[in-house]
């Protein structure tokens, strides 16, 4: 019977997978883009040789619910006068008004 029972694929949504955001344009997101360039600026200020990230988008995102929602976005952000392309994943429990960058890492473009 275990056999059987994991031949059986639930949908990838009851797994806790990724799915797209369908408008990243929503205010919503787009905040949470925001504050992802935010928080990545305040942690790194200090840094020698730091330069600031300009928020210009939110471009493309997916999200995953767990104990609260993983927003995992990848921004169009400004350095050094460039647009360079971000990817951000945010920890969101809007419920308790907790948010936290959990990962911002630059995006390989070809």
């Amino acid at each position: 019977m275990v056999a059987a029972a994991a031949a059986v694929e639930p949908p990838s949504h009851a797994k806790g997978a990724y799915e797209p955001i369908k408008d990243v344009n929503a205010s919503f997101i787009q905040e949470i883009g925001r504050y992802a360039c935010i928080e990545y600026n305040r942690i790194n200020e200090k840094k020698p040789e730091f330069t600031p990230h300009v928020y210009q988008k939110v471009v493309k995102g997916e999200q995953q619910v767990v104990g609260g929602m993983n927003y995992r976005l990848a921004l169009m952000v400004t350095v050094n006068k460039q647009s360079q392309y971000y990817q951000a994943i945010v920890y969101d429990r809007s419920w308790e008004s907790h948010r936290e960058l959990t990962s911002f890492r630059r995006l390989l473009q070809n």
